[in-house]
């Protein structure tokens, strides 16, 4: 509403007569109204919300527009600039500025320049919810996403500044490889510290894949079914009836096995059906 009604209804003319009425009309309240009206109007969703929170907050605009509005010009700031700060975080208390958090708008940790180091984010930020501790991204972990989290491995380092002291953390963070247990010193198979269930270390490659349908005594599976690897572990399905001729093979995929599984059950529980 105050972009759009920032240049008034006067040009054209005379340009001394024009800037008058302008200055006139920018502080009026027919502007005023007309800046109101424009409220929530570009907006699809929640307008009932927006007009029911317009009409509560309407005293605190009205103040804010005779006379927090005239210190912006004083202090050459641009119009409508401190129009958030008053409403939303000093009157209506609903929300608080960016790198804040909770009922009394506490900093960050890392206010204002390195809020958790820039990998991750302040619980509550911008709300009077929230308890300030950092939410990290991926692979970071620790109180101010200062290290990386204990399944990755750190890469390189860089030195940051923060309340006076300079701080060493891991330039980049990457995830241990499937095969590993836990922890990891490189990426790939061959930087795991310990193999996961389902993998054996080789020299070679590393922490590979153990087929279990390789010896009988690897997996569990039933004689009336077989075995089909999967990494780190494997799967038994019933053996398909003779005369289904639509069952795959045991190369074919995991989900066309467990779609005949499927239908050998149904044909089998039909047969007892009619046998009885």
């Amino acid at each position: 509403g105050l972009y759009r009604t920032s240049r008034g209804k006067h040009e054209g003319g005379d340009a001394h007569w024009e800037e008058n009425k302008l200055n006139n009309y920018l502080d009026s309240e027919i502007r005023l109204t007309e800046v109101q009206e424009h409220i929530c109007i570009e907006l699809t969703d929640d307008k009932d919300q927006c007009h029911s929170a317009a009409e509560e907050l309407e005293e605190h605009f009205e103040h804010w527009f005779f006379n927090e509005r005239k210190q912006e010009r004083l202090r050459n700031q641009k119009e409508g600039e401190t129009l958030q700060e008053y409403i939303c975080y000093n009157r209506s208390k609903v929300c608080c500025p960016s790198g804040h958090f909770g009922a009394d708008c506490q900093p960050c940790r890392g206010y204002p320049d390195q809020v958790c180091f820039g990998r991750g984010h302040c619980s509550g930020n911008g709300t009077r919810f929230g308890n300030g501790k950092c939410v990290c991204h991926e692979g970071f972990g620790g109180q101010d996403c200062e290290k990386c989290s204990s399944t990755f491995k750190s890469e390189g380092e860089i030195e940051i500044k923060l309340n006076g002291k300079i701080h060493k953390l891991p330039e980049k963070c990457y995830q241990c490889d499937v095969s590993c247990a836990s922890t990891c010193h490189s990426s790939g198979p061959k930087g795991c510290s310990v193999c996961k269930d389902g993998y054996i270390w080789d020299t070679t490659d590393g922490c590979i894949d153990v087929d279990e349908c390789s010896k009988k005594e690897l997996n569990s599976c039933k004689h009336s079914s077989y075995c089909v690897n999967t990494l780190g572990s494997f799967k038994c399905f019933r053996k398909c009836l003779e005369t289904l001729n639509t069952c795959p093979k045991k190369q074919s995929t995991i989900e066309l096995i467990e779609k005949c599984s499927k239908l050998q059950a149904d044909l089998e529980n039909r047969l007892h059906l009619k046998k009885a």
